[in-house]
């Protein structure tokens, strides 16, 4: 989808940036006894490739760097490993330093802080390290550090045709947002929803917890603005057999002091309409999802997945002139298409989601007077058609 591929040229574009400044040789920080200090920085690379290490992983030789670094102030630490090239394998083992003999034992002895040994994951370009959660495949949760402690790092890669990385080193404030969730129609607190903070520009979690037999919350969310400026959170409740709800909040509202939230809840009703109409560029099936229109996706997306049970309608529409022509049927069964094959491409089962084209038949507005009334034209209804 549109998003992804913006993503993905994201990535790419900072890895060539990376690629054009003169890297930096990294080959002989093969031991803890000499790792290369990296305190105080920020961004660090690109390297050159790790070197051989003398002993062997697996039965395989395993190429490596140790950095080392003392905490320069006290948080929650996030580094990112960024590989030049995505189909290399880096992992990392993090380890606090422990006494003078430290390196003697270090990978043996002293077990790591932090760790990650998964596969490559091609969906994050390579990428792994520390984030503020943490997920099952490429990070590890993010660690909380003292100022003056030190640390080592061992970053190793398997694979002997390979290319350098870099490092980035965030510091993550922690912050609360405090709130309520409530049923709409009998304005009662309801406990156990599930609030849920996700970065919109990295789609990382950085938060979560469930509301208390009062119907509150406390959300702890730790995030940094250096390497952006004022990135939005989206804060969305969950609770079964509702739809969700959610705010979209900007870092900075967060770090100044966010009002109390409040979160009012539907009940799902079977045949009922929300406001989940997904919106396309003029003449685009698939690939011009109107930028706003990405959150209505993640919700229904987080609608099917925290409720097996619900099954959908996808219904396609575009903007044109009665009668509807056989390219009207067809744009409009495209756009259906695409939105179906969104959620499939997430694990959403595709038997859970039926298609139907209605062409130029349901237009918002039959006459439209500019661009704006037909863009509302070209869309994408989604009904909940069952649960249970």
């Amino acid at each position: 989808m549109k998003n992804l591929v913006a993503f993905t040229f994201l990535l790419a574009f900072t890895a060539q940036a990376f690629a054009q400044k003169d890297t930096v040789n990294i080959s002989t920080y093969t031991s803890c006894e000499n790792a290369l200090d990296l305190t105080g920085k920020t961004v660090f690379g690109p390297t050159s490739a790790p070197g051989a290490a003398k002993e062997l992983v697996f039965g395989r030789a395993e190429y490596v760097v140790w950095y080392s670094f003392k905490a320069v102030k006290s948080g929650k630490l996030t580094f990112e490993i960024i590989p030049m090239d995505t189909l290399d394998n880096y992992d990392f083992m993090v380890f606090q330093e422990e006494g003078r003999n430290f390196c003697s034992n270090a990978g043996s002895k002293i077990q790591p802080v932090r760790f990650n040994y998964a596969r490559t994951d091609l969906a994050s370009q390579g990428r792994t390290g520390l984030s503020a959660m943490g997920n099952d495949l490429t990070y590890a949760k993010a660690l909380d550090v003292k100022e003056g402690e030190i640390y080592y790092i061992k970053v190793s890669n398997l694979y002997e045709e390979r290319k350098g990385h870099t490092m980035v080193f965030k510091y993550l404030e922690t912050y609360q947002v405090k709130g309520t969730a409530v049923d709409r129609e009998t304005q009662k607190e309801m406990k156990d929803v599930e609030i849920v903070c996700t970065n919109t520009r990295t789609g990382e979690i950085i938060g979560q917890t469930i509301t208390d037999k009062k119907g509150e919350f406390l959300l702890d969310l730790s995030f940094t603005i250096e390497a952006y400026t004022f990135p939005k959170f989206q804060i969305q409740a969950y609770s079964d057999k509702y739809f969700l709800s959610d705010s979209l909040v900007p870092a900075k509202d967060i770090k100044a002091g966010l009002p109390y939230l409040k979160f009012t809840m539907d009940k799902l009703k079977k045949d009922a309409k929300y406001p989940l109409n997904v919106f396309f560029s003029a003449n685009s099936p698939n690939s011009m999802v109107e930028p706003g229109s990405y959150a209505i996706l993640e919700k229904v997306y987080q609608l099917l997945y925290k409720n097996p049970s619900i099954e959908i309608i996808v219904e396609g529409h575009s903007n044109g002139f009665y009668p509807s022509t056989e390219v009207d049927y067809q744009l409009s069964e495209d756009r259906a298409r695409a939105v179906k094959s969104y959620f499939v491409s997430r694990g959403i089962s595709a038997e859970r989601i039926e298609i139907v084209s209605r062409g130029c038949e349901k237009m918002i507005y039959q006459f439209p007077l500019d661009e704006i009334e037909e863009s509302f034209n070209r869309r994408v209804e989604i009904y909940i058609s069952k649960f249970k």
